[in-house]
């Protein structure tokens, strides 16, 4: 029996057609998609090791995942009735995990694929460098790479977390058009689900949180760790004063930025 978890997410699946860009700022339709290798991952229920280089299928579906992200839970059963109904035509379905939190790492990806009998690889990510590059901001996300490993669909995979009233199938329309060598007519969607959860970034040209002010590091946090919508990637340092006092700067960059840090670790 499916699980449709109607209530335990407040957000709107409704998916809206666009123009190649308009929702993800890292990566467009017709771009190379970003390379990734040696990526710990389980695969029926055995360790292994994802890259993308290693596939040698037609169509690769990348799609970014995170175990306790009830949106993922709710696609779950339709992404193995993917994967099942796609397997012999070509086509390869790699799960990512970038989240920075215990029940997403490679452990929780044990758990999960064992509970739910998931039959893709499902690999994790601790440097989250797979996730900013094909501009990942929700769970479950969903990229389709043709044979020459080019970005052709970007989005969510239909237009409803409840299955009965799915009415449009973005993800399979796309593979289907892709396989055809044809064009998808709907090339991007707006990603639905969970925000991904980046790790804090420091300020740049700090290599470690020892070389930097403790309340400029502690401060530093990415922007879409927070949002359940596509966001331009960009950096919003936070500063603390103490005694309630707070000072928010956004999208400072270069000389600016530079010269407040220095006047703030004198």
């Amino acid at each position: 029996m499916r699980k449709v978890l109607l209530s335990l997410v407040a957000v709107s699946l409704i998916a809206l057609p666009a123009m190649a860009g308009k929702y993800n700022k890292a990566i467009s339709v017709g771009d190379k998609a970003p390379d990734f290798s040696g990526l710990p991952a389980v695969h029926n229920g055995e360790d292994s090791s994802l890259s993308l280089s290693d596939i040698k299928d037609d169509v690769v579906v990348l799609v970014f995942l995170a175990n306790h992200c009830p949106v993922v839970q709710a696609y779950e059963d339709r992404l193995i009735d993917f994967t099942n109904d796609y397997k012999d035509k070509g086509v390869r379905v790699v799960g990512v995990s970038v989240n920075d939190i215990d029940i997403d790492r490679i452990p929780g990806i044990k758990k999960y694929t064992k509970e739910h009998k998931s039959n893709y690889i499902y690999g994790y990510d601790e440097s989250q460098a797979v996730g900013r590059a094909y501009g990942a901001t929700n769970t479950p996300q969903f990229f389709v790479l043709d044979k020459e490993r080019k970005l052709r669909y970007t989005g969510t995979m239909d237009d409803s977390q409840n299955e009965a009233k799915v009415t449009k199938t973005y993800l399979r329309d796309a593979v289907d058009a892709v396989l055809k060598g044809e064009k998808p007519a709907v090339e991007e969607t707006r990603p639905q689900g969970c925000g991904v959860k980046y790790k804090r970034l420091l300020p740049s040209g700090a290599h470690s949180c020892e070389a930097t002010p403790p309340r400029v590091c502690a401060g530093f946090r990415e922007e879409r760790q927070v949002t359940n919508r596509a966001a331009p990637a960009r950096v919003r340092p936070v500063f603390s004063f103490g005694l309630g006092s707070r000072i928010s700067i956004v999208d400072v960059r270069g000389p600016a930025l530079s010269g407040y840090l220095s006047r703030l670790s004198r």
